[in-house]
């Protein structure tokens, strides 16, 4: 009977709602939404359920609310400059994010990898080395996904673009509502209008705000997969720059791409070299190599490469 009686003031001690000092209950709230945050963060369940992740970590806003009502107003003073700030930059991403931007085109490639390009609001500037957030309505309306600008902003005033690479369930069904579009529309019509079934917003961009890619005579760039998008935009903004005549340092540029399969070869043509700058091996020695570590065939992997001069 003492054991019971014990367990039941302590449990009676932990649904307590104290006006001052420390109150238990919203206490075990906030340690409750932080262990479930803790628990979906673990790779176990983060991989396989990206989603439960995320939206569990929409708790947040508990954690935090609770916290401030457990500790009392002068302890939660300590973090209230941080949280300020935290929420602060929160509502300028949220007054950001409110624009709504066209897809004016969307491809896919054998590899697994949709292009989209998207129109870009007049105060959106970006570099090569940029990238923003995504979010299709139709999808999610909380989910924000990032994505390198694969795109250089002398490519066009009005329209930017993102290599995106499908692996998890957001972007399966970002391939999939595309797709299906593509069926209900004739391919004349999708080149003669935007994809207006498709709500995307863009937040951004972030990066560095200088072009210090500009800054350097020899660049070595090393990538794997869908990692050669932000060199894209780096090769697509020096060729626009020699072509133009702007000021552009680099002079001899080797980049390095691993691949597993061959499949992956096309993305390299999302960048019309030759289009953009006819003259450019006059300029620039360019120097491609790629690696194909694992083709489709389970043979081992060749090299191939391509001399710009």
């Amino acid at each position: 009977m003492k054991m019971l009686s014990f367990a039941h003031s302590r449990f009676m001690q932990l649904l307590e709602w104290k006006k001052i000092g420390i109150a238990n209950l919203p206490g075990v709230i906030s340690l409750l939404a932080g262990l479930l945050m803790w628990v979906t963060s673990l790779p176990g369940v983060r991989r396989v359920n990206f989603e439960l992740f995320f939206y569990t970590h929409q708790l947040y806003v508990v954690f935090v609310v609770f916290l401030a009502l457990h500790v009392g107003d002068f302890i939660f003073c300590f973090a209230a400059g941080g949280i300020f700030l935290f929420m602060l930059d929160r509502f300028l991403r949220f007054c950001q994010s409110r624009r709504t931007v066209s897809v004016l085109s969307a491809r896919t490639f054998p590899c697994g990898t949709l292009e989209l390009v998207l129109s870009k609001p007049a105060n959106l500037h970006y570099n090569a080395l940029g990238w923003v957030f995504l979010q299709v309505r139709e999808l999610s309306w909380l989910q924000w996904h990032p994505f390198s600008v694969s795109s250089s902003p002398l490519d066009g005033k009005h329209h930017l673009a993102i290599l995106i690479k499908v692996l998890g369930d957001w972007t399966q069904k970002l391939e999939r509502h595309i797709s299906s579009i593509s069926e209900k529309e004739p391919e004349t019509e999708q080149l003669l209008r935007p994809y207006s079934e498709i709500t995307a917003s863009v937040e951004g961009p972030y990066g560095h705000e200088s072009p210090y890619h500009l800054t350097y005579e020899n660049l070595i760039l090393v990538a794997g997969g869908i990692g050669i998008s932000p060199f894209l935009a780096i090769l697509s903004d020096v060729l626009h720059r020699i072509n133009d005549g702007k000021s552009c340092l680099p002079r001899n540029i080797l980049i390095i791409w691993a691949v597993k399969t061959s499949d992956e070869l096309p993305l390299l043509h999302t960048v019309g070299m030759d289009s953009i700058c006819p003259t450019f091996s006059d300029s620039l020695n360019l120097e491609i190599q790629t690696y194909v570590t694992f083709d489709n065939q389970n043979l081992p992997g060749n090299k191939f490469s391509f001399f710009g001069s």
